[in-house]
């Protein structure tokens, strides 16, 4: 398999290293000519020929023998396209949404590699075009979402009893949420909104209550007024997902006071950004961060310890 799109996958990488030398090209072309009218009709011919030999991978990839490697194809080359040609970059995702569909409906369920390339091939699909627009992105969730077998064809003969399901969608799209939440956060704002009125509590709220406080501060408002509004010890105690959409919010601590007057003097929702990016920025004021407290602490206290029995199965 990985012989027959190597060819195939270098001239995808020439493709991307044509565009982006374009930028590099058009300095070089700066340095030796003032001429601005230049500068423009050679940068055009450089990201004419990008895209022809971009278009030209999609083309040679028809005559791949696996489903799979043209998907591959058709979502690098829609990645790479998405700036210069949006509506062609969206028709090959869209493309490789409707063939992915079909593999998905003919692979064999009990082929465990089979199903976790199909699931891999998904995740690729949803979080690339969502990262170009969220609308599309859950368009193609949605739209190569596989019912689960029913349990007459998973015992069907020859089957086995153990049939593999395809991830059904809940995992991907809270990474889609994430995924949204960076690029288009007022979207994601009316994501998080219908979940939360499902009664529902997204994993990636804190990340969309990030975004929201640098961007959109009556937004941000909105969201975490309802978020911690659903965040009772009620809920906490019903919900896994409540509980951990709680820890995302505690773990950073507070915003300090000093932070938060600074916000309501200039109107914004601005917050001093970690040097170490895998630590999250506080998101909830101190008296936000105290009632959230109270109620993880109240649902605490409210949990019904299990006994000495399990401890001492477990070998505690």
């Amino acid at each position: 398999m990985l012989k027959k799109i190597a060819p195939f996958m270098i001239l995808l990488a020439a493709a991307a290293i044509a565009v982006a030398q374009t930028a590099t090209s058009q300095t070089a072309t700066a340095q030796q000519s003032p001429d601005p009218q230049q500068q423009q009709e050679e940068k055009a011919k450089l990201e004419k020929k990008a895209v022809a030999l971009l278009e030209q991978v999609v083309t040679d990839s028809q005559v791949l023998k696996l489903p799979e490697n043209k998907i591959r194809v058709n979502i690098a080359a829609g990645d790479l396209l998405w700036d210069k040609n949006p509506a062609r970059a969206r028709s090959l995702l869209t493309d490789a949404g409707a063939m992915l569909g079909q593999v998905m409906m003919e692979v064999d369920r009990n082929d465990r590699e089979d199903v976790m390339m199909m699931n891999q091939l998904r995740q690729e699909l949803v979080l690339t075009a969502g990262r170009h627009d969220a609308e599309l992105g859950y368009q193609l969730l949605h739209s190569t979402q596989q019912q689960p077998q029913t349990q007459t064809a998973i015992n069907a003969p020859g089957r086995g009893n153990r049939g593999l399901v395809f991830d059904q969608g809940n995992n991907l799209e809270q990474a889609l949420l994430a995924t949204v939440a960076t690029t288009d956060p007022k979207f994601a704002y009316q994501k998080a909104v219908e979940s939360l009125d499902k009664g529902d509590f997204p994993t990636s709220l804190s990340r969309i209550l990030t975004q929201l406080q640098t961007k959109d501060a009556e937004l941000f408002k909105k969201l975490s007024d309802k978020t911690l509004n659903r965040l009772a010890s009620d809920s906490l105690l019903a919900s896994r997902e409540a509980t951990s959409v709680a820890m995302n919010l505690l773990s950073p601590g507070p915003v300090p006071a000093s932070t938060t007057s600074t916000q309501q003097t200039s109107g914004t929702q601005q917050t001093s950004t970690p040097a170490n990016t895998n630590v999250r920025a506080p998101i909830l004021s101190e008296s936000a961060y105290h009632d959230l407290m109270d109620s993880a602490i109240t649902a605490a206290l409210s949990v019904t310890s299990m006994g000495p029995t399990n401890n001492l199965q477990r070998g505690g």
